[in-house]
């Protein structure tokens, strides 16, 4: 959260007169004041990064990470999907996605700011997570009315989308995976969403595809004991054929194991 600010022309400071730390950010050369975000919101920042930083196609994403597409600027998302370095200093560039979480006393011109001008240096989505509603007197694209927690979606020349806590979000050549607008904000939710996408990155549809398989690796280690104790030791193909199969052929060649007279008669 950041205060306001009045900004008539270009400012003196520089983002490398900055340091890691600092509760500030830098618009066009004119320090922001960073306020710590609250309880409420800093579970919600932690849980959100998790759920990014887990998606398949995203190699790097941080929270509060401060990034600098040029010498007068500096902005800091809550959570920040991006091509972030593992070194110090900040980011060269912006983000591809940047997510905010706005609570109560957040300053929606300030906000604004921040959301155009990140848009304006090239980030793709902006994600504004509302954890409470804006201020009557500063409305945004979403209905006054509309219950809180909602999302809304911001894209450079595109009209202000909003998604409720029901609905799904996504991020086209940034996520892999869709993300449910209660991941970035409930606690169950967000780990279930955390938990497919680090399946997903192994290669697993879900968690029963994992016990799916750890299942056919079992039933292919005890085929093998089987085999090896009726036939002796088993040429190396024969055990790597084995322990492809699928869980229905373990189980037919598990069947035939008493009427064969060699090992390789399973497969017949």
């Amino acid at each position: 959260m950041s205060r306001a600010r009045d900004i008539q022309a270009q400012g003196p400071f520089r983002a490398d007169q900055l340091s890691a730390g600092d509760p500030y950010e830098l618009s066009r050369g004119h320090v922001v004041e960073c306020l710590p975000t609250g309880a409420r919101g800093g579970k919600a920042n932690l849980l959100g990064g998790a759920v990014l930083a887990s998606d398949p196609a995203v190699e790097a994403a941080g929270v509060d990470t401060g990034f600098s597409p040029n010498p007068s600027t500096m902005r800091a998302p809550d959570v920040a999907v991006g091509a972030i370095p593992d070194e110090p200093g900040w980011v060269p560039g912006v983000p591809a996605l940047a997510v905010e979480y706005a609570d109560r006393g957040q300053n929606e011109t300030e906000l604004a700011e921040k959301i155009d001008e990140l848009l304006g240096l090239g980030t793709r989505f902006v994600w504004v997570v509302r954890l409470a509603p804006p201020p009557l007197r500063q409305a945004t694209a979403a209905p006054q009315s509309a219950p809180v927690p909602y999302v809304e979606v911001h894209e450079a020349g595109e009209p202000i989308r909003v998604y409720g806590i029901e609905e799904t979000l996504t991020a086209p050549g940034v996520l892999e995976r869709p993300v449910p607008v209660r991941a970035l904000i409930e606690r169950d939710a967000g780990l279930d969403a955390t938990l497919a996408n680090l399946l997903a990155r192994r290669g697993y549809e879900s968690l029963d595809a994992v016990r799916h398989e750890g299942h056919a690796e079992g039933r292919a280690a005890m085929l093998l004991e089987l085999l090896e104790a009726r036939f002796g030791a088993l040429e190396e193909a024969l055990v790597q054929r084995v322990r492809s199969g699928s869980v229905e052929q373990l189980r037919t060649w598990a069947k035939l194991l008493p009427s064969i007279e060699a090992p390789t008669e399973i497969f017949e």
